[in-house]
């Protein structure tokens, strides 16, 4: 542990690792409400104006709100998950959606790879 107050949080036992997990979901949300607006941006800055129905500032609002709310609900799912003894529920959320596009990273590999060698013929 880089940090003593952790290391002596997790040598605490049971009532440690609660605060310790509580302070994980804070500090969660906490980086998702500072990587929406940049992540917010990056869509604006990449889509056509027309794709945005509400005001700019409404649009910003409910989005952050949307970010923060999803990411609320996967560490809830998570955390149900490993409750349920099934496993570490985040860790099989993450593989789940590594999983889940992997049929289209294969296409786009094989469509890259017929288009390259067309081009060389």
């Amino acid at each position: 542990m880089a940090i003593p107050y952790f290391q002596k949080l997790q040598k605490e036992g049971e009532s440690g690792r609660r605060k310790i997990n509580n302070i994980t979901r804070y500090l969660t949300i906490l980086i998702t409400g500072g990587q929406a607006p940049g992540y917010i941006a990056n869509l604006q800055a990449t889509l056509p104006e027309s794709a945005f129905l509400l005001p700019a500032g409404g649009f910003w609002f409910s989005s952050i709100i949307i970010l923060v709310t999803g990411t609320m609900f996967v560490m809830w799912l998570g955390e149900k998950i490993t409750d349920r003894g099934i496993g570490n529920g985040i860790s099989l959320l993450i593989m789940i959606g590594i999983i889940a596009s992997f049929p289209q990273s294969l296409m786009q590999e094989f469509v890259s790879a017929l288009r390259k060698s067309q081009e060389v013929v």
